[in-house]
């Protein structure tokens, strides 16, 4: 039997002899459940801790990866800018006739 089926009988046999359930202070199956509920909410806080701090660098890497794609952005901008400068400048070029030497 699992312990918190052991503890529900206890409590059931304690109710059925119409005794006080403060006289289980201090049993070994109530010590031990409150154990286990200790040692679940102290995994479980560190759990929630180690998950905080993975959030918060995963939002730390979500920004650096933001900014850089804002810069790859940026670059891409300026160079299709600087390519369409650059062939107006060709094809004017290809337009003007040569230099007399």
């Amino acid at each position: 039997m699992q312990h918190s089926e052991q503890l529900a009988e206890l409590v059931s046999t304690y109710r059925g002899q119409d005794r006080d359930l403060r006289d289980l202070d201090g049993h070994p199956l109530l010590a031990e459940g409150m154990r286990s509920i200790e040692k679940y909410l102290q995994v479980s806080g560190d759990a929630r801790d180690a998950l905080l701090e993975n959030v918060e660098r995963l939002s730390e890497t979500v920004r650096e990866a933001q900014a850089m794609l804002d810069v790859l952005k940026r670059s891409r901008e300026a160079r299709e800018l600087s390519r369409e400068r650059f062939t107006s400048k060709a094809r004017q070029a290809l337009d003007t006739p040569p230099m007399p030497e």
